[in-house]
């Protein structure tokens, strides 16, 4: 039987501008695949014999991860407590095994922002990011930059001159309730009408 061209270019293929004999096309189909994986699929695929390990795709399904709603709120808890960018912290405590880009893109859809600049560090709970969102995607629809679901940047930087000319900063993060309670408490005025004073407190003796 004559070869053909493309067979001579399957039985000898060119690497790094050497020829370099892979297998013959003409032989048993099946063999011809099977050596085929053995000389390019990576080790953990493959068994010796050049079959596929059912374990590996098995393995792959379970890496597969999906976000779901649970995941969201023990973002913004994450974000309450340690502040945006903050992702090794969130990750340790409250989302474990997602990798920071995927919390930096779903925050970025939490509160409609593409840039997270202006959030740096924020520490704001679920209602003020609720109320971010709001903000930016008003913004975003008066200028024409509101995108997949967030405030986009253009390269004219119209949405950045709109956002210092309005001085669109972050609102301040929310205080821990019992915090806030006890500020409360000192600001109250007493019996007499004046604000309550923390007594000063003593000095301790050291001993010659």
């Amino acid at each position: 039987k004559k070869t053909t061209k493309k067979e001579m270019e399957v039985k000898e293929g060119v690497k790094g501008g050497k020829k370099e004999e892979i297998v013959d096309v003409n032989t048993n189909q099946a063999e011809w695949a099977t050596a085929l994986r053995i000389k390019f699929c990576p080790k953990e695929m493959i068994n010796e014999d050049g079959s596929f390990r059912q374990e590996y795709w098995q393995r792959e399904e379970e890496e597969k991860k999906v976000w779901t709603k649970n995941d969201s709120e023990l973002l913004a808890k994450g974000i309450e407590k340690h502040g945006i960018s903050n992702w090794s912290a969130i990750t340790k405590e409250f989302l474990p095994g997602w990798p920071n880009p995927v919390l930096r893109v779903k925050t970025q859809r939490l509160i409609g922002s593409q840039s997270l600049v202006r959030y740096k560090g924020w520490k704001g709970n679920k209602a003020q990011l609720y109320n971010e969102l709001q903000e930016n995607k008003k913004i975003g629809e008066l200028l024409g930059a509101w995108k997949g679901g967030v405030l986009v940047n253009d390269d004219e930087g119209v949405v950045e001159r709109y956002l210092q000319k309005h001085a669109k900063t972050v609102p301040e993060a929310s205080t821990n309730n019992n915090e806030a309670e006890e500020e409360e408490e000192e600001k109250k005025p007493t019996t007499n009408g004046k604000t309550k004073k923390e007594p000063p407190k003593k000095k301790r003796k050291v001993d010659q």
